[in-house]
């Protein structure tokens, strides 16, 4: 009988950490996951998709958030290629007059061989009370310009610069 207790004890002393909040972490981990057939992205994994496939299909937006919504993606294909000094040229002056933003990096770097333009800021988004992070990139591929956004509130500790940076250098298009 007592060992029925202590087994029990122990099972659920060695389950508990599976039943925390991914929000309540400390770090965030990242997973692959491919897009529109085109490109492969790592995101944070405690995000959950939001949108609907078939909708998907038919607006070209897919959306991921956390529980709380305080985190969220949206990746969204366009038909047609922008030009990413476009994109470039768009973002900025809008980042600092429309968000009242300030920019960390707006740049066109080479990632796994194919060219991305990368765009960080901090701003309020549609005049939140509250600052948030926004990092943004575009890339080109198969005829159409691809778009990510990750936006998350500023004082998110554990969405860090490093984590940032791995997102953007996560990004491989699909040959």
């Amino acid at each position: 009988m007592r060992t029925k207790y202590i087994l029990a004890f122990c099972i659920s002393l060695f389950t508990l950490p599976c039943f925390a909040q991914t929000a309540d972490r400390v770090s965030v981990n990242l997973k692959t996951e491919t897009f529109y057939e085109c490109f492969t992205l790592s995101l944070p994994d405690n995000l959950k998709r939001r949108s609907i496939p078939s909708l998907e299909e038919i607006t070209d937006i897919i959306q991921y958030s956390d529980d709380e919504d305080s985190v969220n993606v949206k990746i969204t294909k366009r038909e047609g290629v922008l030009g990413l000094h476009y994109a470039q040229q768009l973002s900025e002056p809008m980042a600092v007059s429309f968000y009242k933003g300030t920019i960390q990096r707006s740049e066109i770097a080479e990632v796994n061989g194919h060219p991305v333009y990368f765009f960080l800021m901090t701003g309020y988004w549609n005049d939140d009370e509250f600052q948030s992070v926004m990092a943004r990139g575009y890339l080109e591929s198969n005829g159409a310009t691809f778009n990510f956004l990750v936006r998350f509130p500023i004082s998110y500790t554990k969405y860090n610069d490093e984590l940032i940076a791995n997102i953007f250098n996560s990004v491989k298009i699909c040959r």
